[in-house]
């Protein structure tokens, strides 16, 4: 994901701005849009180097996901289902990953919870992954899975992952309600463009500039 370059949103923020549970929102974003179930306290580490200094391990063992215990032809099957509750977007709904709310929490959350848990206290986080998330396209999805070879995953499992994929993007990016476009009237030509976002994230707003403000002539920033 962090390969995607973002175009749409116009923010400074870099990725070596961020810093490791910054990274961390990542990982649970990740989980989030291939439904990973399996992040538990040991499927994620720190390390520590020689002289004492800690870093986020890379993440890994993300094998309970993608829908890996189903066979090919429940796969097929819900592939082409005209029952809402067999289809693959009613299939991402239940995952859960292994993070709890708190102490008092009985189940675990929901993996696209607990991702907007981790970023709402992290503003730098939150718009970095969003906005990478949202450049995320079918054609970068469909290039890195379907590039894997048919003796490893079956086109059907390619077909349902990549279904799969998308259906929790599309879930991830929901969370982001309450948006206004802001837009600007071009002073010379009197075309109008879209020019900003502003969210609320509860108690929260966010302001950001697209890429629209460089169609604008004379744009005077707010």
């Amino acid at each position: 994901i962090a390969n995607v370059v973002p175009t749409y949103f116009h923010h400074s923020i870099k990725y070596e701005d961020l810093n490791a549970g910054d990274i961390f929102c990542a990982y649970l974003m990740l989980d989030a849009l291939i439904s990973n179930q399996d992040r538990h306290h040991e499927n994620w580490a720190i390390l520590l180097n020689p002289e004492g200094e800690k870093f986020l391990c890379h993440s890994y063992d993300h094998a309970a996901s993608l829908g890996r215990e189903l066979q090919d032809n429940e796969k097929a099957e819900r592939l082409h289902t005209r029952d809402s509750r067999r289809s693959v977007e009613y299939f991402v709904t239940k995952a859960k990953s292994e993070i709890f709310l708190d102490e008092n929490a009985r189940h675990p959350m929901y993996t696209v919870d607990a991702f907007h848990h981790a970023v709402a206290g992290r503003s730098k986080a939150r718009l970095y992954w969003l906005s990478m998330l949202e450049q995320l396209t079918v054609d970068d999805i469909e290039s890195i899975v379907l590039s894997i070879p048919s003796e490893v995953m079956s086109e059907v499992s390619k077909s349902f992952a990549v279904k799969m994929i998308l259906a929790n993007r599309k879930r991830i990016l929901r969370k982001m309600e309450n948006t206004v476009y802001v837009a600007w009237q071009d002073t010379t030509n009197r075309a109008w463009h879209v020019v900003g976002k502003l969210r609320q994230y509860g108690a929260e707003y966010e302001f950001q500039y697209t890429n629209g403000i460089k169609k604008v002539h004379n744009f005077v920033p707010f």
